[in-house]
This record gives C-alpha cells, sequence and structure tokens, in this order.
C-alpha cells in the first residue's frame, strides 16, 4: 500500500509540474511604428513558451472586431518567426510595400493569450517630410 501511495504522490507532482507553465505573449504596450507607404515594416512580439516546440502564433488587425491577418503566399504580408533564446522567440508581422489601409491595431495571439496593441501608422505625410529634408542638404 505504502508503494502504491508514492508513486501516485510522484505522479502527481510530475504531473502537476507541466500544467504550472503557460505561454506568455510579449509586446510592449503603447508601442507604435510609423512608416511611409511602399517601404517594409516589421512589427514583432516575443513569445515565452514551455516545450521544445514552439507555440502556433496568430495576428489580428482590430477593426470593430479583431479580423486574422492574411499572411498567404498572395498577400503582402507573411509571417516569420525566430527563436531568440531556449524556450522564448520571436514572431515577425512582414508588411512588404505597406500601404495605406494596412494602418491599424494589431495583436498577436498564441494559446488564447493575447498581447498588448501594437499600433501602425502608414501616413504620405512621412515620405513627404524625408524628401524636403533631402531637398534642404
Amino acid at each position: 500500500m505504502l508503494n502504491f501511495i508514492c508513486n501516485l504522490y510522484v505522479f502527481f507532482i510530475f504531473a502537476g509540474g507541466e500544467s504550472d507553465c503557460s505561454i506568455e505573449v510579449l509586446a510592449q504596450r503603447d508601442t507604435v511604428y510609423e512608416a511611409s507607404p511602399g517601404k517594409e515594416l516589421w512589427i514583432n512580439c516575443t513569445v515565452q513558451f514551455c516545450n521544445d516546440s514552439p507555440p502556433q502564433v496568430f495576428w489580428y488587425k482590430l477593426e470593430k472586431t479583431a479580423v486574422p491577418v492574411n499572411v498567404s503566399g498572395g498577400s503582402h504580408i507573411r509571417q516569420e518567426w525566430r527563436e531568440s533564446s531556449h524556450l522564448q522567440g520571436i514572431s515577425y508581422l512582414i508588411f512588404q510595400n505597406i500601404l495605406l489601409s494596412d494602418s491599424g491595431s494589431y495583436q498577436c495571439t498564441s494559446d488564447d493569450i493575447v498581447s498588448h496593441r501594437i499600433n501602425v501608422s502608414v501616413s504620405r505625410e512621412l515620405t513627404f517630410i524625408c524628401n524636403l529634408m533631402h531637398l534642404n542638404d
């Protein structure tokens, strides 16, 4: 009987260790990225995870509701994962040839854990200011 109790106790300790770990999705609060139309922009969030298998990360644009970002092969937006350390990685949302319509708030999510909002501002004014500064040189 003692052997059975000890084995059961060890099993609960081992099983409990796994459930204490949860995924964390990190993006600095009030992050703002600015870009000009046609440029490339990378936004990111850091994800800490619990085992050697990186989690799936999804990106959403916040409109009236959260809309999944299209990162398919035909889109000008793609997603990339890079492991930054053991049990931590960075999910990048990469806008290739960014559009004015890409302006807005974005969030990344993994395992129902959601990041802070990441704000993207695409404006022609940035191009004008840069060109004007170049002319004044």
